[in-house]
């Protein structure tokens, strides 16, 4: 495995990296708003700002110590995400970052899981809570900080010398399943995340202009911004998509790269007309967080001006980016390509944990400097991601006699809608808890343009008129709008083990019991023989 340790010497922290980028770049254009089309980042002002904030963070933040110096961050304006992150890794300061559509029992998880007492929104207006009070001065200098087009124009006077960040310590914690349970804190270092920004050119050109629709909450949208800023790439960012806005995006801004999840590609393919005629300079797409047809692909690339490259990538939170990545060939359908530089990457046994040969699946496992430190306060489910120093994927994999890798199955318990990750045992928990329930297990039924979709089977008690709408109504008060329910099935029992573990294969084929066999989004070509080596040095 090429490590990248060595280059790390000289930076310490993602800050010191990027630093000299932004002054480099200087007055050209940084983060651009898809929405309004006006708002504009440029590398000098970002800079100004990361300054300016953590002038803020030194006034008015105290922590109880240094494994306390987190803050989460639930953070709607996309153009206010990187000023913010980077002020607090200037300063030391983990951000733990929430889908900013979140409900008050998630928001609440997040803040238990990192023991956090600081809290910033933007939406309706910025404001920072301590322990759940509004702390007014704080929020207003920060706003100002925030809206500030110049340093000059805000300045807060004297304050404490900034407390400067180590490779290992926490720069990140995102929200993830992992191979099971609940949503989990992913621990990210700055090693992490510099050891990804290292092959950010293999991802973002040189003063390309991109297009990005990306939750900035989860770890592909907000690396890929990482590497724009890295390259003095322009990104157009976006709240939220919607099909008409993002054409004329791609249009205004003579856009060249997408990063795009499948879905959207698909919206792309299913309206070719209309990117023909929006899309008239884009030459690279990029897609990850789920699996994508070969399809989609081919009818965007033969049909967009510039025939572009089409690229896939697999990753997961826990390995900061993309494991495996490259460009999408007619004859490997499907595969997210071969293993990115600074991994190695082994398919083993699930049970007896011996490595396997090309063409034999198998779980996939990882190692590399971009790897997770763990899961915040969580040993046992840390202990548990890891085999003998390898990072357990949770996902069933085989690789070719030329290296290219198929994800075909899941070990891990997790669904995956729109690309986003949603915990069955986060739901389960909610179904549980409205009158009447008596038993509750959630699968992922597998649908053609999102994957998979979340569906209750649910055991009613005894003379209970508990009704579909009942359930729905309580997961829609509970969880973040991509994570409801899609439907809900009345059973009389759960198909469970001796144990008492549901089976969730038996329990999806309770909505299919006509079918021989259920329905796959993962189309994988057929094996051919011998074999390649896997790790990539």
């Amino acid at each position: 495995m090429l490590s990248v340790s060595a280059k790390m010497d000289a930076v310490t922290n993602v800050w010191a990296l990027l630093a000299p980028k932004l002054a480099t770049f200087g007055n050209l254009g940084a983060q651009l708003s898809g929405d309004d089309h006006r708002s504009v980042e440029l590398f000098s002002t970002l800079e100004s700002k990361v300054r300016s904030i953590g002038q803020v963070i030194r006034k008015h933040m105290e922590f109880g110590g240094a494994s306390n110096r987190i803050v989460v961050l639930k953070i709607a304006n996309p153009l206010f995400v990187a000023p913010m992150l980077l002020a607090f890794w200037k300063n030391g300061v983990a951000c733990a970052l929430l889908n900013p559509e979140c409900k008050q029992a998630e928001l609440k998880q997040m803040q238990e899981v990192t023991a956090s007492s600081f809290l910033i929104e933007d939406e309706p207006q910025v404001a920072v809570w301590m322990a759940g009070v509004v702390i007014k001065g704080m929020s207003t200098d920060l706003s100002n900080a925030l809206q500030a087009a110049d340093q000059a124009e805000y300045e807060i006077g004297e304050d404490r010398s900034e407390e400067q960040p180590n490779l290992d310590d926490v720069a990140l914690i995102l929200s993830s399943s992992g191979s099971t349970g609940l949503p989990k804190g992913v621990a990210l270092s700055h090693r992490n995340l510099i050891a990804v920004l290292q092959d950010s050119s293999t991802f973002v050109e040189k003063g390309s202009r991109a297009l990005c629709v990306l939750p900035l909450c989860h770890a592909f949208g907000l690396v890929l911004m990482l590497m724009c800023l890295k390259e003095g790439a322009l990104l157009v960012l976006m709240r939220k998509f919607n099909l008409k806005n993002y054409f004329f995006a791609a249009s205004r801004h003579k856009v060249d790269t997408l990063f795009v999840v499948p879905p959207i590609l698909k919206m792309i393919c299913d309206n070719i007309q209309e990117a023909k005629r929006t899309m008239t300079q884009v030459t690279k797409i990029l897609t990850g967080a789920s699996h994508v047809k070969a399809e989609w692909q081919r009818r965007v690339a033969d049909n967009l001006p510039l025939r572009p490259q089409m690229c896939h990538s697999y990753g997961l939170t826990e390995t900061t980016f993309t494991v495996l990545a490259g460009e999408s060939r007619a004859d490997k359908p499907g595969s997210p390509g071969k293993v990115c530089r600074g991994f190695s990457c082994k398919v083993v046994d699930p049970s007896s944990g011996e490595r396997l040969s090309a063409n034999q699946t198998g779980e996939l496992l990882v190692k590399s400097d971009s790897v997770m430190l763990g899961y915040v306060n969580n040993p046992a489910a840390s202990a548990e991601a890891f085999r003998d120093g390898w990072l357990r994927t949770g996902d069933l994999c085989f690789f070719d006699p030329e290296g290219y890798f198929f994800v075909v199955d899941r070990i891990k318990d997790v669904i995956k809608f729109n690309s986003h990750q949603i915990s069955p045992a986060e739901l389960e928990g909610v179904v549980a808890r409205v009158a009447g329930v008596l038993d509750v297990a959630v699968v992922g039924v597998p649908h053609p343009s999102h994957g998979e979709t979340p569906h209750a089977l649910v055991v009613r008690q005894d003379h209970s008129d508990l009704t579909e709408a009942k359930v729905m109504q309580a997961v829609s008060e509970s969880v973040s709008a991509y994570k409801q329910l899609h439907c809900v099935t009345f059973v009389n029992q759960l198909p469970k083990t001796l144990s008492g573990k549901i089976q969730r294969k038996k329990a999806l084929a309770l909505i299919y019991p006509a079918r021989d066999r259920i329905p796959s989004a993962l189309d994988t070509p057929q094996k051919s023989a011998q074999h390649p080596s896997e790790d990539n040095s």
